[in-house]
C-alpha cells in the first residue's frame, strides 16, 4: 500500500514563506540635538481700543520711565486747575505696575524734585506727594525742562517707554527759553517722548505746545473736566507704551 507523509506546517507554508518579499529596513538617520529648536511663541496684541482701559498688561504695553514737570505756579489755584491735575496723576498711578519708574517734579519760580525714581508699585508714597502739592510763585517751566531730561536718562529703558509729561496751564514767564532744543535733541538722539498736559488752557497756549510736542514726538492733551482727568492722562500713557 502506498503510504502518502501528511504535509506539515512548514511544508503547507514553505512555498508562500519563499514567496514572501520583505522590505529593506528604514534608517532613521538621528537629528543633533543642536539642530532642534523650539516652536516660536507669537503673542497676538489685539488693537489698542480693545484693550480695557484700566490694564496695563506687559505683553500689550511696555514698561514706561516716566518724568512727571508738574506746574505749581500760582495761576493753577484757580478754576479747579490743581485738582484736575492731582486727579488725573492719582488715576493714573492706580494701574502703574511695578517695574514702571516714576519721577516727579514741580515747577513754580524755580524747579524742585518731589520723587526720584520710584517704583510704580509705590502707590501711597507717590499718591502722598501729589495730594501734598501747594501752589506759589511765578513760572519757571523751561528750568524744569532740563532737569527733567537729566533725571529720565539716568534709568532710560531701552526698547521702553520713556516719556516726559508736563503738566500745565499756561506759557512759561521765567527761566530758560531754549527748552525746545532740548526736546528735540533727545527725541532724536534716544527716542524720550515729550507730551504735554493742558488743565483749561487757552486756545492761544494750546497752539504754542502742540508746535513744542510735535518736536518731542508727544501729544498735547487737553484736560477740562473731571472724566478728562479720570481717562486722558492714562490713555497717553497707554498710548506711548502700546508694543502694537
Amino acid at each position: 500500500m502506498y503510504y502518502e507523509e501528511p504535509e506539515t506546517l512548514e511544508t503547507v507554508y514553505e512555498d508562500e514563506v519563499d514567496t514572501v518579499s520583505i522590505p529593506d529596513p528604514v534608517v532613521i538617520n538621528e537629528v543633533p540635538e543642536d539642530t532642534i529648536t523650539e516652536p516660536e511663541i507669537v503673542t497676538i496684541i489685539p488693537p489698542l481700543n480693545d484693550i480695557p482701559d484700566t490694564i496695563l498688561d506687559p505683553g500689550y504695553f511696555k514698561f514706561s520711565n516716566i518724568t512727571f514737570i508738574l506746574d505749581a505756579s500760582s495761576s493753577m489755584n484757580s478754576y479747579g486747575k490743581l485738582d484736575l491735575m492731582k486727579m488725573s496723576m492719582i488715576e493714573l498711578v492706580k494701574i502703574l505696575r511695578p517695574d514702571d519708574n516714576v519721577t516727579v517734579l514741580k515747577y513754580a519760580a524755580e524747579a524742585q524734585v518731589l520723587l526720584e525714581h520710584v517704583s510704580g508699585d509705590k502707590k501711597e508714597e507717590i499718591i502722598s506727594v501729589i495730594k501734598g502739592i501747594k501752589t506759589s510763585g511765578s513760572t519757571a517751566g523751561g528750568d524744569a525742562i532740563k532737569v527733567a531730561y537729566a533725571l529720565n536718562k539716568q534709568r532710560h529703558l531701552h526698547d521702553g517707554n520713556n516719556l516726559i509729561i508736563m503738566i500745565t496751564d499756561g506759557l512759561f514767564n521765567k527761566g530758560s527759553t531754549d527748552y525746545d532744543a532740548t526736546i528735540e535733541n533727545y527725541f532724536k538722539s534716544d527716542g524720550t517722548r515729550f507730551s504735554v498736559v493742558g488743565i483749561k488752557t487757552t486756545d492761544f497756549v494750546a497752539e504754542h505746545m502742540e508746535t513744542i510736542v510735535t518736536k518731542g514726538g508727544g501729544d498735547f492733551i487737553e484736560i477740562h473736566t473731571i472724566h478728562d482727568a479720570q481717562t486722558k492722562l492714562i490713555a497717553e500713557i497707554r498710548r506711548t507704551a502700546y508694543k502694537g
